[in-house]
């Protein structure tokens, strides 16, 4: 039962948006804690609902790879940044790229 409380969980997690995919195992750290290693924990324990979000407030510093192909519709609440992939400029996505342009034609 803890194994199917933990995977509806995370399946929970996921929905609330696209920043996330379910094979993003280390984003479900918390989650496996407090179902799987910690058992009762996550109904018990509000610390590990705090960790959870805070780790989800952390934005990293790798670009957005859904943003450079188009797909990112969180772009607010994004954990990564929304960037140029190849050049870096935050006014366009990789699929804009004029570098992407300059290098077809070499």
């Amino acid at each position: 039962m803890r194994v199917i409380n933990y995977d509806r969980a995370v399946r929970a997690e996921a929905s609330r948006g696209n920043q996330f995919l379910l094979t993003d195992f280390h984003e479900w750290n918390s989650l496996y804690t407090a179902f799987i290693v910690t058992p009762g924990a996550a109904a018990s324990s509000s610390s590990t609902t705090a960790e959870a979000k805070r780790a989800k407030d952390k934005r990293s510093n790798d670009v957005c790879h859904r943003f450079n192909q188009g797909r990112c519709t969180n772009r607010n609440n994004c954990r990564y940044r929304h960037a140029c992939s190849l050049c870096g400029s935050k006014d366009h996505a990789l699929t804009d790229c004029p570098k992407v342009s300059l290098e077809r034609h070499k």
